[in-house]
């Protein structure tokens, strides 16, 4: 792998639905070049898949994020997180009654938790018909360009495209490349904090996904390599001295 494989990644990840033509221009190779690069990678395991993660809010039901000690089976979850520091985050969703359970059970079975956080649910949201319609297209491919979500629900693609950016900027849709990261030199990090809100200007562009309540909020974070990495630690410790960090090695979201 060499640089232009990795920016290739790291744009990707920044945003999973950039057009290859978008990418190739910030990139300044060609097209060609650049579907030649992303196939090679698709075929060789380091790009795996992408997947749609759909908030549970949709659904009305709640989610909660918790980090154990160790590798734990648990049903209902939406994405699992391994990092170096033995610890692992899981994301669970089901009602709030139901969650409160499920914590409460793990607590009983491994102790205190390294991180627990249940946010609110995100009432502050307007979804209509045609957004469940897109969605349901995204399902079958997260990567679809919009133009041809358009064309199969005889909607404009000004709609379309605006309702994509509407879902996603409300994190309540987000498109996520299931990388290897055993195979380049990017980094991913976890942080839980208290103080979020005061974090937002260091993380905002560099979030791959953000879960915020209030004060409190958890995000991943992408980082070009490890000293980089360490420069955002440096810089999130120096707001907040108790904020959880960990550095990601692998991860899975599920739809």
């Amino acid at each position: 792998m060499d640089e232009i494989d990795k920016r290739i990644i790291y744009y990707y990840l920044k945003d999973s639905r950039s057009s290859q033509r978008a990418i190739s221009n910030e990139l300044k190779i060609s097209p060609q070049v650049l579907k030649y690069r992303f196939d090679k990678m698709v075929s060789s395991g380091i790009i795996k898949k992408f997947v749609l993660h759909i908030d549970p809010s949709l659904q009305n039901l709640s989610k909660a994020f918790v980090a154990v000690k160790s590798r734990y089976d648990l049903k209902n979850i939406f994405a699992e997180i391994s990092c170096l520091e033995e610890i692992s985050i899981y994301g669970i969703y089901g009602t709030y009654d139901e969650i409160i359970g499920r914590i409460k059970d793990i607590k009983n079975k491994l102790g205190n938790l390294t991180m627990e956080y249940i946010p609110r649910i995100n009432d502050n949201i307007n979804i209509t018909p045609n957004d469940r319609l897109i969605i349901d297209e995204l399902k079958k491919d997260p990567r679809k360009p919009a133009s041809d979500i358009a064309n199969d629900l005889n909607l404009s693609y000004k709609f379309v495209n605006r309702r994509i950016d509407y879902l996603m900027k409300k994190h309540l849709i987000n498109v996520i490349p299931i990388i290897d990261l055993s195979m380049t030199d990017i980094s991913i990090l976890a942080i839980f904090s208290s103080r979020f809100n005061e974090l937002k200007n260091i993380i905002n562009d560099i979030s791959i996904i953000n879960v915020e309540d209030q004060n409190y909020g958890l995000a991943i974070l992408l980082s070009e390599n490890l000293l980089n990495a360490k420069a955002i630690i440096d810089k999130c410790r120096s707001v907040d001295p108790n904020v959880n960090v960990m550095v990601v090695y692998n991860y899975s979201f599920y739809s």
